[in-house]
């Protein structure tokens, strides 16, 4: 049912996003199907993992606010970091397909440009942002 929300919740934030924006969803998708998995797995693997679920789910809803190449960056390598703990904590490989799932879509996302959608997207539009033509200089009187 958690999961059924939260892709309900994420749904329309894609619905108008450009290619950056899809490919963070992707990856947050993925971390949220991994998270509500890892919590009918074993006590060992949950408590290893499951405070590092939450810190990349916020950290992805902070670069959605917030686009930054750098930032997907640092959460790619947290992610990475995540399925190698995972992956020595004896996690089963279900739970690596999610972390997997959603590097690849980190790692697509670092190929793809900001659009200028992507940068203002968080930021108030003003009048001259809305109305290019406004912004044109006015030619000298002859």
């Amino acid at each position: 049912m958690r999961l059924a929300l939260f892709a309900l919740t994420l749904l329309p934030l894609s619905a108008h996003a450009g290619p950056f924006r899809e490919r963070l969803a992707d990856a947050l998708a993925s971390l949220g199907e991994g998270r509500a998995a890892l919590l009918k797995l074993a006590p060992s693997c949950r408590e290893s993992m499951l405070g590092n679920f939450d810190l990349a789910i916020r950290d992805l809803h902070d670069v959605r606010a917030n686009p930054s190449p750098e930032r997907v960056k640092q959460v790619h390598f947290f992610v990475a970091g995540m399925a190698f703990t995972a992956g020595l904590g004896g996690c089963p490989t279900s739970l690596l397909t999610h972390l997997a799932t959603a590097k690849r879509a980190l790692t697509a996302a670092q190929g793809v440009p900001l659009e200028r959608d992507d940068e203002v997207a968080s930021t108030p539009r003003t009048v001259a942002e809305r109305a290019p033509a406004a912004r044109v200089k006015k030619q000298p009187a002859r």
